[in-house]
């Protein structure tokens, strides 16, 4: 075997042959989980790529539409990089990366309700530092103007936050994923886990799903094809966690 040699990248490798057997057997046993998570990626680029038009009335709106657009486009490359780590059996560097996705949908409802705040993005202080508001800031305006709309994804999202701050710390649920079946034996690098996996396949396509609910939440109209694409794999994504005894929209 590859990580047998004595080549100066053995342990590269070794590591690698294990992520490649945890991949193996994930799509073996949850294929169609990973399936609804590509077609996630696919709506990412059908809504990512399309045509935008930034030519609102007022300058910070536009401002707002293309930091929004950008936060969309930064979500779809961690979504797909959290879905290798899933597949790879490394679940708390995958629960790590989804926390950027959560705070990118804030950002996202803080710019749709505070327009005006996009251009501190691109402004410094005589310091040089960045005017940009901070995680307290948008979190304490996000509050102030919840609408009906996305006070219950607001919820949601400050939950999965919250566990997956529990769960990305050297804790007993992380360090659980070096255990083996053989007492007193460890693993080094993945090692596939049916509960973990299905746990980081819910958080990770609920970020994924919640980015692409929240941009489409101010388009001239949702009446648009990767809209109702994203709609379907809704439906099928509860009805998938049903099947592996998980309720219905995220849980922790």
């Amino acid at each position: 075997m590859l990580a047998e040699t004595d080549a100066p990248s053995r342990g590269y490798l070794a590591l690698h042959q294990a992520e490649a057997a945890c991949a193996e057997m994930a799509l073996l046993e949850f294929g169609s989980g990973y399936a609804l998570w590509c077609r996630i990626l696919n709506v990412f680029l059908d809504a990512v790529l399309g045509e935008h038009d930034f030519t609102a009335p007022a300058r910070d709106q536009a401002i707002a539409a293309q930091l929004r657009l950008a936060s969309v486009s930064l979500a779809a490359g961690t979504s797909k990089a959290v879905l290798d780590l899933c597949m790879r059996g490394a679940y708390t560097q995958g629960y790590a990366l989804m926390r950027p996705v959560l705070e990118a949908w804030k950002l996202m409802v803080y710019l749709a309700t505070q327009p005006s705040a996009g251009e501190t993005f691109f402004a410094t202080t005589e310091d040089g530092l960045p005017r940009a508001p901070d995680r307290r800031s948008i979190n304490r305006a996000i509050r102030e103007h919840l609408d009906s709309e996305v006070r219950e994804a607001y919820a949601q999202v400050q939950s999965v936050a919250e566990f997956l701050n529990d769960h990305v710390h050297p804790s007993a649920y992380g360090l659980g994923q070096t255990a083996s079946s053989t007492p007193g034996v460890g693993v080094v690098g993945a090692h596939f886990n049916d509960r973990l996996t299905v746990s980081l396949l819910d958080v990770g396509t609920f970020g994924s799903i919640l980015i692409l609910q929240e941009f489409a939440r101010t388009l001239p109209s949702r009446d648009v094809p990767w809209v109702r694409e994203l709609g379907e794999i809704v439906r099928q994504r509860d009805e998938w966690l049903e099947t592996r005894n998980f309720p219905p929209g995220w849980s922790p």
